[in-house]
């Protein structure tokens, strides 16, 4: 075995006080030795994979668009509940339109959507709607791919599409972005 570890744990009781003490020591690792915890990644969807889910699923994602444009309150919906539940219901954001939506988003699989909007407008309106439905890693080095719709003005995603930043599926407004 070409690394080692081990660790040391040590609780003592000192004037009425529990302390705990861990000591961990690593040494002589080499990282190639070390095997993937889950495996290896999957690839990202191919551009195909991804228009085709879109061509597929239209109508879940035209009601995530509309999610979004009806409920200014909300800029991000994960999948699950979560902390945000309370602030909808502060905001006035129907609980009901919010678990058809979770409903499904964990049908497809797709962890959350985000609705994007201007924030420094009064009442902003909706710009963006981001679904990711493939994502690996953190934000500073991870990659993601996913669907996009660009509610406004179409110029400032031509030089998005002419970098190859997004690919548009077709119809007008609906983008594939990421790596």
């Amino acid at each position: 075995m070409s690394c080692l570890a081990w660790s040391t744990v040590k609780i003592f009781v000192h004037r009425s006080a529990l302390f705990l003490s861990t000591v961990v020591v690593l040494t002589a690792c080499d990282i190639g030795d070390i095997p993937p915890v889950s495996g290896e990644t999957p690839p990202a969807p191919s551009d195909a994979v991804v228009k085709n889910f879109f061509e597929e699923n239209r109508t879940a994602l035209d009601s995530y668009v509309q999610f979004c444009n009806e409920n200014p309150a909300v800029t991000w919906l994960g999948a699950n509940k979560d902390e945000v539940d309370f602030a909808f219901q502060q905001q006035g954001v129907n609980t009901k339109d919010v678990e058809v939506i979770r409903k499904s988003l964990r049908q497809f699989d797709i962890r959350s959507i985000r609705c994007g909007r201007d924030r420094r407008l009064p009442n902003p309106p909706l710009h963006a709607v981001w679904v990711p439905l493939y994502s690996v890693g953190i934000s500073v080095s991870g990659s993601t791919r996913g669907v996009l719709y660009s509610a406004g003005p179409q110029e400032k995603n031509h030089s998005r599409l002419e970098i190859g930043e997004y690919v548009s599926l077709g119809e007008d407004g609906w983008y594939i972005t990421g790596e």
